[in-house]
């Protein structure tokens, strides 16, 4: 049904932009005058790169960049069933379903590592939070779930060819 895959696509480009953000903002955790993103920390007006070597942020940035080519991938192929609905003899909404669900879960695996091992030293820094970026990155998870579910219904209620 259009209807369901017109859905689908909203949410997800609501959970594309919402993953660019988090992967690009620098307000993970925020504190009083400092905060920290997964590439940069900042105190005042002075930044600077994390160094490649911590883990938990390597696994984090990977698993939100896979996120981000599955979500596009998917949302390519739903764009371009409206043109022609099969790709060789699967149908491109149900391979979208797929890469939605494979989306949420490079989402979930991203922002799990992260909330567990920033959760560690969180405690230790005083009046320290986490921020809209951080936010942004697990409301991408259900949207991603959202537009898989409509994009498997679209399938299913399509007429057969």
């Amino acid at each position: 049904m259009t209807c369901y895959k017109i859905l689908a696509l909203v949410a997800l480009s609501f959970s594309l932009v919402f993953l660019g953000t988090a992967l690009f903002g620098d307000y993970w955790i925020s504190a009083s005058v400092t905060h920290e993103g997964i590439w940069l920390a900042c105190s005042g007006l002075f930044c600077s790169h994390y160094s490649s070597g911590i883990r938990f942020l390597d696994v984090t940035r990977t698993f939100i960049i896979f996120s981000c080519i599955a979500a596009s991938s998917a949302g390519i192929l739903a764009f371009s069933s409206f043109n022609s609905p099969f790709l060789g003899k699967f149908s491109k909404v149900l391979i979208a379903a797929i890469l939605s669900f494979v989306s949420a879960g490079c989402v979930v695996i991203s922002m799990a590592v992260y909330t567990g091992e920033i959760g560690k030293v969180l405690p230790n820094i005083a009046s320290s939070h986490y921020a809209w970026s951080f936010i942004l990155g697990w409301t991408a998870f259900p949207l991603l779930l959202i537009a898989g579910a409509l994009f498997l219904a679209a399938h299913v209620f399509s007429p057969p060819e």
